[in-house]
């Protein structure tokens, strides 16, 4: 009899695991069915709690999203724990909800990565209002006063681009990872447009921005657990932990750099981002006092922040692609170089005013984009009231997820979507043909507002570089394709040779 009644207690505790376990499933079945609304397609099937999440490869999201999109079309539903997400896998789909109805998806979900912080703050993880919009009105009249995507920042970005030369030619045609001074690099030419000044290579301030960046990067995900499960993030394995803490280190230089950038501020006379925020934030105190209140220290740092991450990991990755790509087709390389001796020649370095004339060069800076896709699956964004969208119900708050490295691999559009292929952006006459399915910063109202600055950044740094060097792999070496997911996919670190020109 002893030992009968601990078989019974183990018994009758698998039974009401059991009947918990199927509660829970029947529940989770029957509330994907609501006669009153006509969702887009998706599976029955959702694990309770967990709803679709573990139908995702955590290293390829993207890749089991666009393959789910061949059962339930372009258009269609999963559940990531108590979010309702709607897919748009091929780019009729974002064009119509970012585009033509732009007013209905301009919001953001209430994302563990956009809640951080005080809610509200910020340029990209605010929600969409008045405030976010004066935010970003401004910001995008700052950058363009401040000289972004124009020829009044070139010099800015050569002379960082001199400098990324000089250090490698230190190696005297050694192996090096080009991987750190790429993000030094990217990282100080936003230290100019936001602080109006860069720092010194081996500067500790900028080394630490660098890092906590790259970690914080590393630890996100928009796929991610911590986001859909509010108390995972207290689990030492979420990563929460450590992106609260990096990022809280970077939040302290930044009131570190608005509090000397205020000392010495002259009204009406911005000479960064910083000046043309102090500004602003004096002209809605008096136009707006409704919203002044959001225009604060606290936020005028979320928006440094937000202008950081997404003005410095972005670029230098979809370097970092580039010249893998580079030293992987040697041929194309020499296209490009033959291209730029051509137009340039070899007396001086290559400037904004040569772009129209290199059309294979800014057609392979188009293909690096599309075939690196870093931001596969876009900032998700949320439906800012009940709508439709190709006659299926999409209730007020649903997170929105394009998957844009399904658009850029769709092989509807681009044949041998998988090979590196700059030709497919010239037409029969050799001239740039820029498809309008290549949106590498999005489209709509919520568009990366610094595009013009990564293009600019992105065809100097190329271009100087490729005039400069000539890139190979290490003997020997076989680097690999296959990304590392966080945020962006970033390829993994490599080691190249770089031989002077």
């Amino acid at each position: 009899m002893a030992n009968l009644f601990p078989s019974l207690v183990l018994d009758w505790t698998t039974v009401l695991l059991a009947v918990f376990a199927f509660t829970l499933l029947f529940l989770s079945l029957r509330s994907n069915r609501n006669p009153a609304r006509k969702l887009p397609p998706g599976p029955l099937f959702r694990w309770p709690i967990l709803g679709n999440l573990l139908s995702l490869d955590p290293k390829k999201p993207f890749k089991s999203i666009d393959q789910l999109a061949q059962k339930y079309g372009p258009v269609y539903r999963l559940q990531f724990g108590s979010f309702l997400v709607v897919i748009l896998n091929d780019f009729e789909s974002v064009r119509q909800a970012f585009l033509k109805q732009a007013t209905e998806f301009d919001d953001r979900p209430k994302l563990l990565v956009f809640e951080m912080g005080k809610p509200g703050k910020g340029i990209i993880r605010a929600h969409s209002n008045l405030v976010q919009r004066t935010r970003r009105r401004f910001s995008l009249a700052a950058f363009r006063d401040l000289g972004m995507g124009k020829f009044k920042m070139e010099k800015q970005i050569t002379d960082e681009i001199q400098r990324l030369c000089n250090v490698i030619s230190k190696h005297n045609g050694k192996e090096f990872s080009p991987f750190c001074c790429l993000d030094i690099t990217t990282c100080n030419v936003v230290c100019c447009l936001i602080f109006g000044q860069g720092f010194a290579y081996n500067d500790p301030k900028l080394l630490r921005i660098l890092n906590c960046l790259v970690q914080v990067f590393k630890e996100s995900s928009f796929t991610g657990l911590a986001n859909f499960i509010p108390w995972m993030r207290y689990l030492p394995f979420s990563g929460f932990q450590n992106i609260k803490r990096f990022g809280g280190q970077n939040n302290a230089f930044y009131k570190e750099m608005i509090d000397l950038l205020r000392d010495n501020y002259i009204r009406g006379d911005p000479q960064n981002y910083i000046d043309t925020y102090l500004d602003n934030q004096e002209k809605i105190q008096t136009e707006n006092p409704d919203i002044a209140e959001w225009f604060d220290d606290e936020d005028l740092i979320s928006c440094v922040g937000d202008l950081f991450a997404a003005g410095t990991e972005t670029t230098s990755t979809t370097l970092k692609w580039g010249l893998l790509y580079m030293v992987l087709h040697p041929d194309i390389q020499e296209m490009v170089q033959t291209e730029l001796d051509s137009v340039v020649g070899r007396n001086r370095m290559p400037t904004l005013k040569d772009r129209p004339r290199l059309p294979y060069t800014e057609a392979t800076l188009l293909e690096m984009q599309r075939i690196g896709s870093i931001f596969p699956l876009s900032a998700p964004r949320a439906a800012t009231i009940d709508t439709e969208l190709y006659g299926f119900d999409i209730p007020k708050g649903t997170m929105v997820m394009p998957n844009l490295w399904a658009i850029h691999h769709d092989e509807r559009i681009w044949k041998e979507a998988g090979s590196f292929k700059p030709g497919r952006f010239l037409d029969s006459d050799g001239k740039v043909n820029r498809r309008e399915e290549l949106i590498p910063f999005s489209i709509g109202k919520r568009k990366c507002l610094g595009e013009q600055l990564a293009l600019m950044e992105l065809f100097l740094i190329f271009t100087h570089l490729l005039h400069k060097f000539s890139f190979r792999l290490p003997k020997g070496a076989q680097p690999s394709l296959e990304p590392v997911m966080g945020v962006t996919l970033v390829p993994k670190e490599y080691k190249i040779v770089a031989l002077p020109r």
